[in-house]
């Protein structure tokens, strides 16, 4: 995914999402707003610190773009848009 994609600026339709971290350690998990002005980066939003072999459930919306990052190294892990579906998994397992 390209590095500056952000989430739609009007929300779209609530989206639950399950997400398990099957990493290492503890991951962030971030939403990528869309920002203020065109060609700014995108605002990052925490939505969860999951530790590692851990669940949680997080409130979001279809289309939104979300970044897995790693508490340990703040690498980036993951990056993801959202499908348009009423619930969905994801899973970060470990390399």
């Amino acid at each position: 995914m390209p590095q500056n994609v952000c989430s739609p600026v009007s929300p779209g339709r609530a989206l639950d999402v399950r997400f398990y971290n099957g990493a290492g350690g503890p991951v962030s998990v971030y939403q990528l707003l869309a920002p203020a002005f065109e060609g700014q980066p995108c605002v990052p939003q925490l939505l969860a610190i999951v530790p590692s072999r851990s669940t949680a459930d997080l409130a979001t919306s279809v289309q939104a773009v979300l970044r897995v990052v790693d508490d340990r190294t703040a690498g980036v892990l993951r990056t993801v848009r959202l499908p348009d579906a009423p619930s969905c998994t994801l899973a970060i397992t470990a390399p």
